[in-house]
């Protein structure tokens, strides 16, 4: 098992991995994303990272994530945009890998902490980041404000 970073040239396999997590949480009507706005994005200074775990050389999982900043703990941290593991790799250790490898990445960066969001439906999610040291934030409720 290695681990290997997404260039901008991997967009459209970050897209795939996408498609699949959209079909698996139910909502592939809300995933508008291009390659080439994937692209993009990894190519900024700034922008998503997307770190591949591998198995005999393919890409068996994907997360995709980028910088955020807490003004109370004052130090940066990492904010999970999707993690998926290829369905036929699940139960494995790779997702586990992965989600250790982000830690890693966290640590590496000076962070405070890792966030994501999770379906309130997903149990096997919720299992495994309950599993991996992960708290529900039962104190906040999450709003969105489209601007498009």
């Amino acid at each position: 098992m290695t681990f290997r970073y997404a260039e901008e040239k991997d967009a459209g396999l970050v897209l795939e991995f996408l498609k699949r997590l959209s079909e698996y949480e139910k909502a592939e009507e809300h995933l508008v994303s291009t390659a080439s706005m994937l692209a993009e994005e990894l190519g900024r200074e700034n922008g998503a990272r997307a770190l591949f775990v591998m198995a005999e050389g393919l890409e068996v999982g994907c997360a995709l994530f980028f910088r955020n900043f807490s003004g109370y703990l004052g130090r940066s941290g990492i904010f999970i945009d999707a993690l998926i593991v290829l369905e036929e790799y699940r139960g494995k250790g790779y997702g586990k890998a992965l989600f250790e490898e982000l830690k890693k990445e966290t640590r590496r960066m000076g962070g405070g902490r890792m966030e994501w969001l999770c379906l309130d439906w997903n149990t096997p999610s919720m299992k495994f980041y309950q599993n991996n040291g992960g708290q529900p934030m039962e104190t906040f409720v999450t709003y969105r404000l489209p601007l498009d």
